[in-house]
């Protein structure tokens, strides 16, 4: 009977030590976190077993059964890089030009939302005043008007002959409802935080995407190394180098 030939790496590594670095290297995908999880005393040792021909053959093997058992196809993981790679990050936040208070105030002048705002800022001004004149019963603020009129809405655009903004109004940040957004923003959308400065929003790397795509389908003439010495040509390779992203 022939004997048949085993695929490379499909038998465990004959060194202990080696094997489970093969192991912990697949949960982590990081060589020094993985060396340290087998025993190896320094990084340049886990490093040099890692580089091992038979230590690579035993992982791109365990990297195969693994996508095998997730059902992880080349296509599926190229798809969704590319869907990050060329989504439209103005449907996470958008820079937009808006009209100042005076764009479309009467002759140009301070524009309110309504007649609660300007009571409001009223008042507010005459308590300061109050407080001021404790200590100095001489002073007088400058009392808001309503000249400008009624009826400012933050999002009209600016008028371009306004006096005080001449025409180009003031920029704002505006930010998304998560909720609704297409299937590769969804993608490119990585989370946010509440910041000191207010919302931060976060996304994947577009270009970090769009290079592990050309390097996988080789549009990129010569060698990509990575660590030094390594050539991405695998979709094993594609999803280490995406997890160094992060």
């Amino acid at each position: 009977m022939e004997d048949i030939e085993l695929p490379k790496g499909s038998e465990p590594l004959e060194d202990d030590r080696r094997e489970r670095l093969a192991q912990e290297y697949l949960k982590c995908l990081n060589i020094a976190k993985a060396g340290e999880l087998a025993g190896y005393a320094d990084k340049s040792t886990s490093w040099r077993a890692w580089s091992n021909p038979d230590m690579q053959d035993r992982i791109n093997f365990l990297k195969g059964e693994r996508a095998k058992e997730l059902h992880i196809e080349q296509v599926d993981v190229l798809s969704r890089l590319w869907a990050v790679a060329t989504a439209d990050p103005r449907e996470l936040v958008k820079h937009k030009l808006v009209n100042c208070r005076f764009c479309w105030g009467e002759d140009h002048q301070y524009q309110w939302r309504d007649e609660a705002e300007f009571e409001n800022a009223l008042q507010q001004t005459i308590a300061e005043e109050k407080e001021i004149q404790k200590e100095d019963p001489d002073y007088r603020c400058n009392y808001p008007t309503d000249t400008g009129g009624y009826g400012f809405r933050r999002t009209k655009p600016p008028h371009p002959e306004c006096p005080s903004c001449d025409g180009e109004g003031k920029g704002y940040l505006h930010i998304e409802d998560t909720s609704t957004l297409s299937e590769s923003a969804q993608l490119l959308y990585a989370g946010a935080k509440q910041t000191k400065e207010g919302i931060e929003i976060k996304m994947n790397d577009q270009m970090a995407a769009l290079k592990l795509v050309g390097q996988h389908i080789g549009m990129f003439a010569g060698k990509i190394e990575h660590s030094g010495t390594i050539e991405i040509q695998s979709l094993s390779d594609l999803m280490d180098e995406l997890s160094k992203g992060d």
